[in-house]
């Protein structure tokens, strides 16, 4: 008779992620914590991943750390341009690699979809398309600017492995300037850097090659890759996010993609709640999966184990994202792999505090586990024994009356 754990089994083979291995398929991936101070790593960030990574997480994606000063998206932004990224990501790093977890760091620039607020610079973008969702109109960028950011690049993942992580993922997703120049919906040059496919993507190509030369094939370098822009007028869809995908993979210079979907037009589908049905972005997984030998990652409101099992299994995806549902419960591999799932405190998909993004800067938290995003601080350690026992009575059966009968 198979064990209940069993159906999960998929889900902790491990991974090669080009020179490095995964333990399992689980992926923490890159999102906004607003948990920096002076725009640098702290120890909240580190009790925070680290919990993801005692609780099972294989791979773990840092938030994101902007590659160049053009590029200030929200307040406190990780500056990866600066030296001083070294000191944090090795804190994390340090902490991570305990567990057994992959640590990568997630190099990005916004591009039109940043904000000129704190920066007070023009945003940069491939051609001055009006930004729909902050209503800026974008400076196009010259060849001068388009060198700096794909230095920035460089640099940045320099600063990535000077500070012991095991490689990168480069932004091409929903929110990113490579995005933007892959994409003829914001692409509308008409030099080197526009036009066919093979000038929109000499941008992202000349990324991943300064990238990779910088960090040898010793560290994982991978991609992160919009799957349809949702916009079939002008934007990428499926069958060019595959075509894109099988031209960089046949450069032979990243290791992994993982896939996301949506744009300018999309911001509802970064991170939609129940409103979209779980799993939504799989099929764009799958198509990509089709069209390359590497390793891809899915995601879109993946909270299930049995869902994540299932798509390993058919073959649509090498890994998953379940960023949410990790957030929610760090210790989900962990409850699996022992076979008490049905101890998993589950995810809402609520949104109702961890898509910090849409509001007003508050720190990421949850409204089903109220330790997360506080991991250091002395009352949402983990409860321990009494050394005499004591009767408690509680009153009431709200949140925090229900919340004691698991101790």
């Amino acid at each position: 008779m198979s064990k209940p754990q069993d159906r999960y089994a998929g889900l902790f083979a491990p991974l090669s992620l080009g020179g490095k291995t995964a333990p399992n398929r689980f992926v923490f991936a890159a999102h906004q914590t607003n948990f920096a101070t002076g725009n640098r790593f702290t120890g909240r960030h580190t009790a925070y991943y680290e919990a993801r990574a005692a609780g099972g997480a294989g791979t773990i994606v840092l938030e994101g750390s902007v590659v160049h000063p053009s590029d200030w998206p929200y307040e406190y932004a990780i500056f990866g341009y600066e030296a001083t990224v070294v000191d944090g990501y090795r804190q994390v790093a340090d902490a991570l690699h305990c567990h057994g977890a992959l640590v990568l760091a997630h190099l990005t620039h916004s591009g039109m979809q940043g904000s000129s607020h704190y920066s007070q610079l023009p945003l940069w973008a491939p051609s001055p398309v009006p930004e729909v969702n902050s209503r800026e109109l974008p400076q196009a960028m010259d060849p001068e600017d388009i060198a700096a950011v794909v230095e920035g690049f460089r640099q940045a993942a320099r600063y990535a492995r000077d500070g012991g992580l095991d490689g990168v993922e480069l932004n091409a997703g929903q929110d990113s300037l490579i995005r933007q120049f892959l994409s003829p919906l914001t692409n509308q040059r008409n030099d080197e850097y526009g036009g066919s496919l093979d000038n929109r993507l000499r941008f992202a190509r000349q990324i991943i090659k300064e990238v990779r030369d910088e960090l040898g094939h010793r560290l994982a370098v991978g991609l992160r890759l919009s799957g349809d822009e949702h916009a079939p007028w002008a934007g990428i869809k499926p069958e060019d996010a595959a075509e894109i995908a099988r031209c960089l993979a046949s450069d032979g210079l990243i290791d992994f993609i993982s896939v996301t979907s949506g744009s300018i037009y999309t911001s509802h589908l970064t991170r939609p709640g129940l409103y979209q049905p779980p799993g939504f972005a799989v099929p764009l997984a799958a198509g990509i999966k089709a069209a390359v030998t590497l390793p891809v990652f899915a995601q879109g409101s993946i909270a299930d184990p049995g869902m994540a099992a299932a798509l390993l299994a058919d073959g649509k995806a090498d890994a998953v994202e379940m960023t949410r549902a990790l957030i929610a419960d760090p210790e989900l591999p962990a409850k699996l792999r022992r076979g008490y799932a049905d101890d998993i405190r589950p995810c809402l998909l609520a949104n109702q505090d961890n898509i910090i993004g849409l509001v007003q800067n508050p720190r990421l938290n949850c409204a089903n586990n109220p330790a997360a995003g506080y991991e250091c601080e002395a009352e949402f350690a983990p409860l321990k024994r009494a050394r005499m026992p004591h009767r408690v009575l509680v009153v009431g059966g709200g949140p925090a009356g229900l919340e004691v009968l698991f101790y």
